[in-house]
């Protein structure tokens, strides 16, 4: 039980420590906005987290097992997808602007606690550091 408890402690520290775009996304909204928007988004944040560490804790070595056998063409269509949505992005990116600015006052992004919320938590869901690292923490004992 002491193993399990420290392993997850240990979890908790690798994944929430390291500074990447989620925790400075979480600093931008903070200082544009108010604590309540940078307190809510980190709560998105811990809310997935906890989500992938229950999943992985109850599922995670049986469901690895079922995908063994479909790993490769399962990691192909992941390239696959990848590769789209850069492509879509960048498409977008450099595509010229077309249409009038959006109007002062407009209320846009997440500049709300439960916009905030939401989107961090769907962010923090789509990271694949947050699944390969708890995963492998459950794959691995």
């Amino acid at each position: 039980m002491t193993g399990a408890f420290l392993a997850g402690l240990v979890a908790g520290y690798g994944v929430a420590v390291p500074v990447g775009a989620i925790a400075v996304l979480i600093l931008g909204l903070s200082a544009r906005t108010s604590f309540r928007v940078g307190a809510a988004a980190a709560l998105g944040v811990a809310t997935a987290d906890g989500l992938y560490a229950a999943v992985a804790a109850l599922g995670g070595a049986a469901v690895a097992g079922l995908i063994a056998p479909v790993a490769g063409p399962l990691r192909l269509a992941a390239a696959v997808v990848l590769l789209a949505l850069a492509g879509h992005t960048a498409w977008r990116a450099l595509r010229p602007r077309t249409g009038p600015g959006v109007p002062a006052g407009t209320r846009r992004g997440l500049d709300t606690p439960m916009r905030a919320f939401g989107g961090v938590l769907a962010l923090t869901l789509l990271n694949p550091a947050t699944v390969v690292y708890f995963a492998a923490l459950v794959i691995g004992r």
